[in-house]
C-alpha cells in the first residue's frame, strides 16, 4: 500500500528471464524495491508438467524454492543441482546481451527516436525510459541518452 494515496498498486518487474530443462525451469525477475529504491534480483524454480490438455508450468505459489533470494533454499540435492546449472545457463545467456546505455527503445541504437520516446514517457513515474533507476522518468534520464547519442550497439553474442 501506498503510504501517500493509501491504495495498492500493483509494481510490475523491470525484467524478468527464464530458463528450463525437461524437468524444471528457473524464473529470474527483477523488481524495484519500494524500500531501499534498488532493483533486486528474485528466483523461482518450477517443476514442470507438460501434460496435455492443461499443462503445469510457474503456477503462482508453486515455486520450490523457500526464500526467492539467492542462494536458493528449501531444495533437495537433486533440485538443487539442477537449479545451480540452470542458473549458470541463464547467467551465461544474459551475459551474451552486451549493454546499450541509452537505448530505451532495445533497437541497438541511441538515436533520436530514443528522445522522442523519452519525452512520451516524461514525469509519468518508471518507464523503459528510466534508465538510472531512480523511479522517475526525468531529465536525469534524457541526460543519459544525450550522452550516448550515435551510439550503435553490437548485436547479441552467440551463446554456446
Amino acid at each position: 500500500m501506498n503510504a501517500a494515496t493509501g491504495k495498492n498498486y500493483s509494481i510490475y518487474p523491470k525484467a524478468q528471464w527464464a530458463v528450463r530443462n525437461d524437468q524444471y525451469k528457473i524464473v529470474k525477475t527483477q523488481v524495484q524495491n519500494c524500500t531501499t529504491s534498488q532493483v533486486e534480483d528474485q528466483y523461482e524454480f518450477f517443476t514442470i508438467d507438460d501434460a496435455a490438455p492443461v499443462p503445469q508450468l510457474d503456477r503462482s505459489g508453486a515455486s520450490l524454492l523457500t526464500s526467492p533470494y539467492l542462494p536458493a533454499q528449501g531444495l533437495d540435492k537433486t533440485q538443487l543441482a539442477v537449479f545451480n546449472t540452470l542458473n549458470g545457463k541463464l547467467k551465461k545467456m544474459l551475459a551474451s546481451e552486451p549493454a546499450c546505455t541509452g537505448d530505451g527503445n532495445m533497437d541497438k541504437r541511441v538515436d533520436q527516436l530514443d528522445l522522442q520516446d523519452w519525452a512520451s514517457f516524461q514525469n509519468v513515474g518508471s518507464s523503459r525510459y528510466d534508465l538510472n533507476l531512480d523511479g522517475q522518468t526525468n531529465p536525469a534520464d534524457q541526460s543519459i541518452i544525450n550522452e550516448h547519442l550515435g551510439l550503435r550497439c553490437p548485436l547479441k553474442r552467440t551463446v554456446r
